[in-house]
């Protein structure tokens, strides 16, 4: 039986490419997508040369940012002066 190491990360991208790789998910800019991915190798890949994958992420593994606004009234701001005032 094969012994295997496995970790997550998440890979940041935005419309212009991979921005950052991070251990937890962080915070997202605006047009950011974060895409966590679980690596899961052979112990005896670290006993050869470099190796190469292809990754293909489908929609559903996205994770989607959660935004939450309030909107406040606000007295103390008070009323815009008439034109004629200054």
């Amino acid at each position: 039986m094969s012994k295997f190491y496995s970790d997550d990360c998440y890979i940041v991208m935005s419309e212009y490419g991979i921005q950052r790789m991070t251990k937890r998910p962080g915070s997202l800019k605006r047009g950011e997508v974060a895409v966590r991915i679980r690596l899961v190798m052979p112990v005896s890949a670290f006993a050869e040369p470099a190796i190469g994958a292809t990754v293909t992420v489908p929609e559903s593994a996205i994770i989607k940012p959660t935004v939450k606004v309030d909107a406040l009234d606000s007295p103390a701001l008070g009323t815009p002066a008439s034109e004629g005032e200054k």
